[in-house]
């Protein structure tokens, strides 16, 4: 409590993201005088953020994330898939007909150009696309023609898993191909950091700022109109402050941070009085030591006669010597 952090991994959802940055404001884990790393997982949407209110929505200003984006820009194939959308309108009761009636196509569904330029159509959609498209192509290329063989999983699992010879193509998402465990090739896979910024009218907006490269094992940065490879760049942290992250540092007490006089008070008589009992029972040991010296008297004798005449109550001796 009261200590500033500098770098933070959140895993959750829905209202834990509410519950996390109002308890990380409260407790001063995040202060607008700290610049703070918040890497949110990708279980968070945008949705969730614009729940935010007060101070945890100004804290969750600079939000970052790393995620595993499908379609890009500089992807020919996912330029035409999303410029081609509404013409697709002709193929829609085509569709239907082999689509069961809960999933139906609605009538306006590919004349929504915001669905297209949506993070669901670009990190969902394209993978789901290129995952149809990987299966199709794998039939084919087991069983080219006729019905499919008794064993069409086992070839088509033996042709997914030979990274030599096996199943690569151009999708939505970039070239896919599989590794030894049947997994798509990381290497294939676009991985961007992104930071969550309130715009000017105070919603959320997720923008791009780098792209992972696996040939060189770092993070190339986007200055919005290029990649390239800075030492600076514009990552934007907590509280929507530039950086850079600093070491944790103390928050300032506040009002109901101070301890009450009389806790002090009475933490301060109790050590005074055990420091009290530990000096009488030190001398006390030092008078037996020597009493039993002097009289040849051992000491637990002498504690016994101590304990008889200072601590038992009349009471109880009296009733002793009376048995």
């Amino acid at each position: 409590y009261g200590c500033s952090v500098n770098n933070i991994l959140f895993v959750g959802f829905d209202q834990q993201v509410e519950a996390f940055y109002e308890e990380a404001v409260k407790q001063g884990v995040l202060v607008e005088t700290v610049p703070a790393l918040v890497l949110l997982s990708d279980g968070v949407s945008i949705i969730d953020l614009e729940k935010l209110t007060g101070k945890a929505r100004n804290a969750a200003n600079g939000a970052a994330r790393i995620l595993a984006v499908g379609g890009q820009n500089s992807n020919p194939l996912w330029r035409n898939f999303t410029s081609g959308w509404s013409a697709r309108a002709k193929y829609r009761d085509a569709i239907n007909e082999l689509l069961p009636l809960e999933w139906q196509l609605p009538a306006d569904f590919f004349n929504d150009g915001a669905l297209m330029a949506s993070s669901l159509a670009r990190d969902a959609a394209a993978y789901a696309y290129d995952a149809i498209a990987a299966l199709g192509l794998l039939a084919c290329e087991v069983a080219p023609s006729g019905p499919l063989p008794t064993d069409f999983g086992t070839l088509g699992w033996q042709n997914m898993t030979n990274v030599t010879d096996g199943l690569r193509f151009n999708g939505t998402t970039g070239l896919v191909e599989f590794n030894e465990f049947g997994s798509r090739d990381k290497l294939t896979a676009n991985f961007e950091l992104h930071n969550e910024l309130l715009d000017a009218g105070g919603k959320f907006e997720r923008e791009p700022l780098a792209r992972y490269d696996f040939a060189t094992d770092h993070f190339d940065w986007y200055d919005g109109s290029k990649w390239y490879d800075a030492n600076g760049h514009s990552l934007v942290y907590s509280f929507g402050q530039p950086g850079p992250v600093q070491n944790p540092q103390p928050a300032s007490p506040t009002s109901d941070d101070k301890t009450p006089v009389w806790i002090w008070a009475a933490a301060g008589a109790a050590g005074a009085g055990i420091l009290v009992i530990f000096v009488g029972v030190y001398f006390l040991r030092r008078q037996v030591l020597r009493a039993e010296r002097r009289f040849g008297v051992s000491k637990t004798i002498l504690f016994r006669l101590i304990g008889w005449r200072y601590l038992l109550p009349p009471v109880f001796k009296r009733w002793w010597l009376r048995r």
